[in-house]
């Protein structure tokens, strides 16, 4: 599922994660995640999405919706074939609640959406390794890190989407900021 909604993040927690990849890249000899260039947290992925019909019901949404702070705990991984290096996030009710907005609003305009983001199974992380990951790559990245704190507060202030583009996959469309209500 390379589509989804999702938050960007300010300078300073971009560059740490962005920082970790040049490190991982330079240990590895290839980039650890190949599914998204920029650092983010997904509330929602689908094949494609109808694309004006999302931007619009968006932009409505960060109207009311007002910026959070999050906070990362440490690092996780999902196991299996294809396993995931990832930042953990704490998953509070706010978080949970901001998340499950952006969920069903997506998921109006989503075409084959991945039931991994539900919000009844949604496990909010910022991804390091994803499909770049190779046999005994990650013991090398965490081997790497360990000592390291990933205890950081984190503001979401808009959100985003990508979508297909008729020359490239996976694509920003739109930056939208949070506004509260007024």
């Amino acid at each position: 599922m390379p589509n989804g909604v999702v938050a960007l993040f300010e300078t300073d927690i971009t560059s740490r994660v962005n920082d970790l990849w040049v490190l991982f890249e330079r240990l590895l000899g290839h980039h650890p995640e190949a599914l998204a260039p920029f650092a983010h947290l997904s509330f929602h992925g689908a094949v494609r999405y109808e694309t004006a019909a999302l931007a619009t019901d968006l932009v409505r949404l960060a109207s009311e919706l007002e910026p959070i702070t999050i906070q990362s705990s440490g690092l996780g991984i999902f196991t299996g074939p294809a396993p995931v290096l990832y930042i953990s996030i704490v998953r509070t009710p706010e978080l949970s609640a901001f998340h499950e907005k952006v969920w069903h609003l997506a998921d109006k305009h989503a075409i084959e959406t991945n039931p991994y983001y539900h919000p009844a199974q949604w496990v909010p992380h910022i991804t390091l390794g994803h499909s770049g990951l190779q046999e005994g790559d990650l013991v090398t990245l965490v081997k790497a890190v360990h000592e390291q704190s990933f205890s950081w507060p984190i503001s979401i202030t808009s959100l985003s989407f990508t979508d297909d583009t008729p020359t490239q996959p996976h694509q920003l469309q739109r930056i939208i900021d949070l506004k509260g209500p007024i």
